[in-house]
């Protein structure tokens, strides 16, 4: 969103975390048993001592907000909203929140300091 980092900079293999102990399952899961502590993924069934699920999420465009502004989400709604960033010359910019739940806390609050520190330098607060 700050244009730091380029696009191809952003990802990581999560593969390169794998390690003694630790292993990386990517698949559909089948099945959760939280009393067997155990989940099914691709046909074989992973056992622990802890659970810890962390599902993914999809940002959903119900209402076509991207027709307004910009995301900052997703790769494609950072980078353009960057481009945009890079071109403004002055006036208001609002941070939404469009509903909740929404996925990272944080993410609004930091978007605001992030242009706030962008617009501050460049001399068009």
């Amino acid at each position: 969103m700050d244009g730091k980092r380029k696009p191809d900079e952003v990802y990581r293999n999560t593969r390169k975390i794998a390690g003694p102990g630790i292993e990386v399952v990517i698949g559909e899961i089948a099945n959760v048993n939280p009393e067997q502590i155990s989940v099914s993924v691709n046909g074989h069934e992973y056992k622990g001592d802890f659970m810890v699920i962390s599902l993914g999420v999809e940002q959903i465009t119900e209402y076509k907000l991207n027709n307004f502004g910009h995301d900052f989400y997703t790769l494609d709604g950072a980078t353009t909203f960057n481009e945009k960033l890079q071109n403004f010359k002055g006036g208001n910019i609002a941070v939404v929140v469009s509903a909740l739940p929404f996925k990272c806390p944080a993410a609004p609050y930091e978007a605001a300091m992030l242009v706030e520190s962008i617009i501050r330098k460049r001399n068009n607060r």
